[in-house]
């Protein structure tokens, strides 16, 4: 449950988590021995209505925007601390105008220059 939502692979589950969004949840593993009333919850269970996927809705597109409104700020900051910082500099210039044959300045950069063909 602490799991980033973008983190989830599985649709079925990034919907149960965003349901869960709207409440506080502390989960604790508890071993199915000492479950004595699990078979009655899961079959006593209320029907409910469709209303609530309305709020459902209303979750989602909030999420969506907080998660926006987060990726643009952080963005733009690592664009500035990138292009501040002195060896990812390098690698950003050399990234766009080409790397030369052979790198003698510092280890970081070479580092770098063994994955230009990822980069």
């Amino acid at each position: 449950m602490k799991k980033d939502i973008h983190k989830i692979p599985n649709n079925r589950l990034k919907r149960l988590r965003l349901k869960l969004l709207i409440y506080e949840i502390e989960l604790q593993y508890l071993p199915g021995r000492y479950m004595y009333i699990a078979d009655l919850l899961s079959r006593n269970f209320i029907k409910r209505s469709s209303i609530g996927e309305e709020s459902l809705t209303d979750v989602i597109h909030t999420v969506c925007d907080i998660e926006l409104a987060y990726k643009n700020s952080k963005e733009q900051e690592f664009i500035q601390k990138t292009q501040d910082d002195e060896v990812l500099g390098k690698v950003l210039v050399y990234c766009k105008s080409g790397w030369p044959r052979t790198i003698i300045e510092d280890g970081q950069l070479k580092h770098y220059s063994k994955l230009k063909m990822k980069l």
